[in-house]
């Protein structure tokens, strides 16, 4: 369950960093029926929320620092 859990969360973040996908439609696609359920468990694997995660990316992206990975 831990996997699958890592995997989903992986694909969301791959669509925060590379999309302008609404976070509640993220978290839909990636099996999430409560936004809040998504929020959590995105935090708790990447410590860091899901909108601060994609703030931070696109700031590094305009400075130039983007390198892809987290």
């Amino acid at each position: 369950m831990r996997h699958l859990t890592s995997r989903r969360l992986q694909e969301a973040r791959r669509l925060l960093s590379e999309t302008g996908v609404a976070q509640r439609e993220i978290a839909e696609r990636v099996g999430y029926r409560s936004q809040v359920g998504f929020h959590l468990a995105f935090r708790r694997e990447f410590d860091v929320t899901p909108g601060a995660f994609r703030s931070d990316r696109g700031e590094r992206a305009v400075r130039g620092e983007d390198s892809g990975g987290r």
